[in-house]
């Protein structure tokens, strides 16, 4: 069966992810050098937290793949092993982590009324969430 793995350089960063079985990976060593650690996408087997990301790091000591920094001024938090905005996430009443792409998200804030939705976007020019939308 086709797992991924991700190829980590000497200083912890993921450098390339490869979908191939353990077999293939062990009969073909010039295609796989280098060290290469399986990562596990799936919820119910996943001992590593989150997926390896190129860009991304391995931390050997937590046996945890670290996502790639969004942002130059986000911080990493020690008690969830993610990265955070250097201010507090706005306080909203119903809210949904809303993924665009690898290195964009934003935080979706259902109205209390429940006319419109208001996205909040990190600003990293003025370090703040800001409301992104047509409404604003």
């Amino acid at each position: 069966m086709n797992t991924t793995f991700a190829q980590i350089d000497g200083s912890g960063k993921v450098v390339d992810i490869r979908v191939v079985t353990k077999e293939f990976m062990d009969s073909n060593p010039g295609l796989y050098l280098g060290t290469w650690i399986e990562t596990f996408y799936t919820e119910q087997n996943n001992p590593r937290k989150r997926p390896a990301q190129i860009g991304g790091s391995y931390d050997a000591e937590r046996d945890i793949f670290i996502s790639k920094k969004p942002f130059p001024s986000w911080i990493f938090d020690e008690q969830t092993l993610d990265w955070k905005a250097p201010v507090s996430e706005p306080t909203l009443k119903y809210k949904n982590k809303v993924y665009i792409s690898a290195t964009e998200w934003y935080f979706k804030d259902l109205a209390e009324e429940g006319i419109y939705d208001v996205y909040w976007l990190w600003d990293e020019a003025t370090l703040q969430w800001k409301p992104y939308g047509d409404h604003y």
